[in-house]
């Protein structure tokens, strides 16, 4: 009973999950013990209650916890944070007031007291001396000016009347040796040179000697009633004081209001600023020279605030007769006042003049921050102000205010109590964490295994049915001793063998026998493999798979088979066909198990209908990607009904297989069958017509021979449309059918050549512009990243060389080939520019870029003749050919990527190991930009013949490399026209340097195209063995090796039919043939191709082909590539040898063939356009394209 009950139970477990429902999770005791008793099924639902409950008790009291613990966290780190804020806010307050209080005090002790002093020194000698003011002189005047530290200078401006104008002229003359007197106290120091910017007057100033014998102002001498202020005795004396001596002060705008201000209130003035021009008042030179001769010498502050303090001096009648003035830097009030530790606050000076500045104190500095009130207006409200005392407040009062500054905050106000709170919260959850981590162990543990158990679960599921699936998970897991009794009792019940069964129960029945293990031995479990009567079984191939893998690298290869086998598998889930495994470019698929079919036939073919339309879709939306060729591939599926053996054949890397005749029936199918149909063996067809879909099978012409089947009659299955509903994946948009018919022209194989021709030509250009524009965004990543490295001068300046060279020969002679160069001298390895790599799938390229690029590919591709070789599909090949060879070159950025060594040092060997070339997109560019343009508008037959021919090229071109030279004129001039590709231009090259080096890298390249010249020849060989010589090496080699190594890549790419697959070999070699007959037929090459063509190949392979292929070896730049080039070029050229001269018979057969029928087709189409009397011009025009499109080898 404990079998039948697990066999219930399974069975009830998978008809749950067949309708959705959800099972509850059980463990693997209760799993061995299910069945048992209903006992234990009671027991089991009583400790789940209990479990529950326990479980309920648990998170309560979790929760409660874990709130506790929230609620103390916020709590405490609340109050930590508001204290630590609040005590450090009191002590920044606290170190501003004694900061402010500090340098208030300094700003009001101005040195009011001193001038007074002195004062009375000059009102004392008069009295003693018995001088008549203004005719006094103060002889010690220096050494008591020294006592008044503060000021800048000193200054005495006796009052003269206009009555006493000419007595005070002749005493200052006479009473000019105080000059001399005070010099010894002046500090000896140097003016800056003023000279250039003075106006004439000024410098006859500069230029007089002595004082001036007349008091005078600035436009001359003065004149009018007084009183005047003469400049007199004065504090330091600077070395152009003289020439002021006796200007007249009120004569000076800025200083008269406040010198008339002083003697009127007979009160101490502070002037306003007066190195501080008024907008409206212009600044003249002689002002700042008075300036200059007052101040003193120019200091680093000479241009910050100076203002006069003035002190009017009064004689026994209360009469002023002088002023004292004091120049004073604000800077000085304020410098030496605060502690060095002190961090500073700022200080805010203004004055009812409108004049407003702010400086920065801080320690024993005063550093001027600039005119208007500056400080941060954060601190508005702790501002600290004073007034000057003691000065007369009617006349321009100044004011200080006092601020914290930024610095000043920031010593005081710290992260501090952020940091404590961080730090209390982090111990909180700390606590929390510590309570909590045990079930989050065990919650993560379940987790852990049931996230490997669902990806094991998946990756079993893609490659088991089901019911095998839950078979090796039986066995691993190894079923219990109630299961093992089970399989026994059910054995000696006579429960049958393992294949008396039904094929789903029977897989259902191993699922309960004994544990897994060996195959064979004592306890050992029955194979899961199983008979399947009626199945059919499919086998798709790619055809043309391997010789388009051989054009392309490996991501590409991959890239294809994952997209089209990624279609093809979504097609298999839907219309609920197994797919068993691919092979290589094969995919295996079958129905009719695990899960009987009766239709399994028709679903098969509507699976392969669905397959080869998914393919062309596929394969065009990869063209862009991949090539133009890739549309060209198709299927060939085989189908073949019958019994098949399916199972698991078990051990390392175990797999679900199939087996029988079946199996290798439906393989012969496929291998014999045709690109792009469906074949069948009778077996299928006699189930499809037997299931009423007769009208899809039609009998092949011939039978085929199949190994180990002898002659077989096939079928072909074309599905049709009209009793089915069509999927998702039928409508397509590629205009076909579920019968492989076009909506626009009905049967594919009735669509006009020219059409398709057409359609291929214009997948080339895209094709090629898309391949161009990748790299055209590597060129501007590369420059960006040298533009942010700071190289972008270093790579030849900003200016761009956007011109348009003549293309015609110079008038030395000069030509396109003697712009060949022997190096070619690439960018230098910068670290910088590869660490700041810019990726260029980044990179967006102007629409009119886009624009452009597509419009020069097509006008180029336009430019190319009709040959069947030279022509623009081998310029593609051409250039895919050179993309290939590129991509397998180490590029030096992918060395950061790398560990173990210095990056830099890595990046720069792997940039020497590549000679350059990968680090320089622009040459790159410029190697795939040769392969486009290097045989533009070649007329299919060779220079020899052009020059035999005494064509005007070949004498423009001095009868050397005339083909390829023309190419190179023709599409440089077409890429030059500032009109039409302005933008592209400016993409490609920016500056000087890269102009050159683009054109130079287009030379070279297409000039070694030309492998007939044996002078050029010649000497390409000498600059190989030199470049690659270890005892020629120079500064240059490098460059010299990058040169002849992309030459060579040009080289084999322009060959690269010869070290490619056999079948691509025949196909170019066919179009080769048929170009040189073609001229052969014409009169244009004077020996039969046919003659030489089977020797020639072979000596073309010995002398040319495996050499080069030799060489791009021995550089070591190209990885396998070169190896695979080699491979191929010798394995095509064993081919040869053993086909070639058949191959060439039928080359001349198949010629003619095709020859005569164009002529009889063209003569009766002639004959029907005569016979109508209409259209025969344009017929003929139109057959004469369809043969340039016929002898284009297509």
């Amino acid at each position: 009973m404990n079998g039948i009950s697990m066999d219930n139970n399974r069975a009830s477990i998978r008809q749950n999950e067949e309708t959705g429902g959800l099972l509850e999770t059980m463990s693997v005791d209760d799993t061995n013990s299910q069945g048992a008793d209903d006992s234990s099924v009671s027991s089991h639902n009583d400790e789940s209650m209990l479990a529950d409950r326990e479980t309920r008790a648990v998170s309560w009291l979790r929760a409660t916890v874990l709130t506790i613990l929230s609620v103390a966290t916020v709590c405490v780190s609340a109050s930590v944070y508001c204290r630590s804020k609040h005590a450090q806010q009191a002590e920044f307050a606290a170190a501003f007031h004694d900061a402010s209080v500090v340098v208030l005090d300094a700003f009001k002790a101005q040195p009011l007291e001193q001038l007074q002093a002195l004062g009375v020194d000059f009102i004392s000698h008069a009295r003693y001396s018995q001088s008549t003011w203004p005719e006094v002189v103060l002889p010690d005047f220096a050494d008591r000016a020294v006592a008044v530290s503060s000021a800048a200078s000193l200054l005495i401006l006796p009052v003269v009347e206009a009555s006493g104008l000419s007595n005070w002229e002749s005493f200052s003359v006479d009473q000019q040796g105080w000059l001399q007197d005070g010099k010894p106290k002046t500090e000896s120091s140097t003016l800056q040179d003023t000279t250039a910017v003075l106006t004439a007057s000024a410098r006859r100033l500069q230029e007089d000697s002595g004082i001036a014998d007349h008091v005078f102002d600035f436009e001359g001498a003065v004149s009018g009633r007084g009183p005047f202020l003469p400049l007199w005795e004065t504090f330091p004396i600077t070395s152009n004081l003289t020439h002021w001596v006796n200007m007249d002060l009120l004569a000076v705008k800025r200083i008269e209001p406040a010198l008339k201000h002083a003697m009127n209130s007979q009160q101490a003035v502070m002037g306003r600023v007066l190195n501080f021009a008024p907008e409206s008042e212009p600044e003249p030179v002689h002002l700042d020279l008075l300036l200059n001769a007052i101040l003193g010498p120019h200091t680093d502050h000479y241009s910050e605030p100076a203002s006069p303090l003035i002190f009017p001096l009064r004689d026994d009648s209360q009469n002023v007769v002088a002023l004292l003035v004091a120049m004073q830097y604000w800077r000085h009030t304020m410098e030496h006042v605060l502690s060095p530790a002190s961090q500073g606050v700022v200080a805010v000076i203004e004055n009812k003049c409108g004049q407003a500045f702010t400086y920065y104190v801080r320690g024993g500095n005063a550093t001027y921050m600039g005119k208007g009130d500056l400080h941060d207006k954060e601190f508005e409200g702790m501002q600290k102000t004073t007034q000057l005392d003691k000065i007369d407040s009617e006349y321009c009062a100044y004011s200080l205010s006092v601020y914290p500054s930024a610095q000043l905050k920031q010593h005081y106000v710290t992260h501090s109590p952020t940091v404590k709170t961080i730090t209390c919260i982090f111990i909180f959850l700390a606590a929390i964490g510590i309570f909590v981590t045990y079930d989050f162990l065990v919650e993560h543990r379940q987790k852990v295994v049931m996230e490997h158990a669902l990806q094991s679960t998946a990756i079993v599921s893609s490659l088991f049915p089901e019911a095998v699936r839950e078979r090796l998970f039986n066995e691993d897991e190894g079923l219990g001793e109630n299961t093992r009794h089970a399989a026994r009792r059910r054995s000696s019940d006579g429960g049958g063998s393992f294949f008396s069964e039904s094929p789903k129960n029977r897989i259902k029945t191993s699922m309960s026998d004994g544990s897994g293990g060996p195959t064979s031995g004592q306890g050992a479990s029955k194979p899961i493999a199983d008979l399947f009567p009626h199945c059919t079984v499919l086998f798709a191939d790619i055809a043309g798979f391997t010789a388009w893998s051989s054009l392309r690298d490996p991501a590409q290869v991959f890239t294809l088979l994952e997209s089209i086998y990624s279609a093809f598998d979504a097609i298999a889930r839907k219309r609920g066909v197994f797919k068993v495994e691919t092979i290589g470019d094969s995919y295996v698929a079958v129905t009719g198990l695990p899960e009987p079919q009766e239709d399994h036939a028709i679903i098969m073919a509507r699976f392969a209908r669905d397959c080869k339309i998914r393919m062309k879709e596929v394969t065009r939306q990869l063209e862009l990607t991949l090539g133009p060729d890739t549309g060209d591939l198709d299927m060939r599926f085989g189908l073949h009904s019958g019994p098949v053996t399916a199972g698991v054949l078990r051990g390392e890397r175990s797999r679900f297989q199939l087996f029988g005749d079946t199996v290798n029936t439906a393989a012969r199918m496929e291998s014999t069958g045709k690109r792009g149909f469906i074949q069948c063996s009778q077996a299928t067809a006699d189930v499809l017509t037997e299931a009423g879909k007769g009208h899809w099978v039609k009998p092949r012409e011939e039978k085929v021979h199949a190994k180990g089947k002898g002659d077989l009659q096939t079928y072909w299955i074309e599905v049709t449309a009209g009793q089915q509903r069509r999927s998702s994946d039928d409508m397509s948009g590629d205009g076909s059918s579920q019968d492989g018919q076009s909506k626009i022209w009905g049967n594919e194989d009735e669509i006009p050549e020219v059409v398709t021709q057409r359609a291929r030509h214009q997948r080339l250009i895209d094709y090629n512009v898309d391949l161009l524009a990748q790299h055209l965004k590597a060129v501007e990543a590369r420059r960006r990243v040298l533009s942010m490295a700071g190289r972008r001068c270093s790579q030849g300046g900003h200016a761009p060389m956007i011109h348009k060279p003549s293309t015609e020969t110079t008038d030395d002679g000069r030509t396109v080939l003697d712009e060949v160069a022997e190096v070619i001298r690439l960018p230098t390895f910068d670290a910088r520019s590869f660490k700041g790599h810019v990726d260029p799938a980044s990179i967006e390229l102007d629409s009119r870029v886009m624009s452009q690029l597509k419009r020069y590919v097509t006008i180029i591709a336009a430019m190319y003749r009709s040959n069947p070789f030279h022509n623009f599909e081998h310029a593609s090949h051409v250039l895919m050919s050179v993309t290939k060879l590129l991509q397998r070159v180490v590029e030096p950025h992918n060395a950061f990527k790398k560990k173990g060594k210095n990056t830099t040092e890595l990046a720069s060997e792997l940039h020497n190991y590549t000679f350059g070339i990968t680090s320089d997109p622009l040459t790159q560019f410029g190697i795939l930009f040769s392969a486009l343009i290097h045989d533009v508008d070649h007329y299919g037959i060779s220079n020899n013949q052009l020059i035999k021919e005494g064509a005007p090229m070949a004498e423009k071109y001095k009868g050397k490399s005339v083909a390829e030279q023309n190419s190179v004129d023709l599409a440089w001039d077409l890429l030059m026209d500032p009109d039409e590709y302005p933008d592209l231009q400016k993409v490609i090259f920016q500056t000087d340097a890269e102009y050159q080096r683009f054109r130079q890298v287009v030379v070279n390249i297409v000039m070694a195209t030309d492998i007939f010249d044996a002078e050029l020849s010649e000497l390409r060989k000498k600059r190989w063995e030199k470049a690659f010589d270890p005892e020629q090496s120079d500064e240059d080699d490098e460059n010299r090796k990058a040169t002849i190594v992309i030459e060579h890549i040009m080289q084999a790419s322009d060959v690269a039919h010869t070290m490619q697959h056999w079948h691509v070999y025949q196909k170019w070699n066919r179009r080769l043939f048929d170009e040189l007959y073609t001229a052969y037929k014409a009169g244009r090459m004077g020996v039969d191709p046919a003659t030489f063509w089977y020797n020639g190949e072979i000596k073309f392979f010995d002398t040319y082909v495996i050499p080069l292929a030799k060489k791009l070896k021995e550089c070591g730049v190209f990885g396998v590539s070169s190896e695979e080039c080699l491979n191929y070029a010798i394995n095509n050229r064993k081919e040869w040898e053993s086909k070639g001269q058949m191959i060439t018979t039928e080359l001349v057969s198949n010629y003619n063939k095709r020859e005569k029928e164009e002529a009889e087709r063209l003569a009766k189409e002639k004959e029907a356009a005569a016979a109508s009397g209409r259209g025969g011009k344009k017929r003929g025009s139109r057959f004469a394209r369809r043969r340039s499109l016929f002898t284009a080898g297509g």
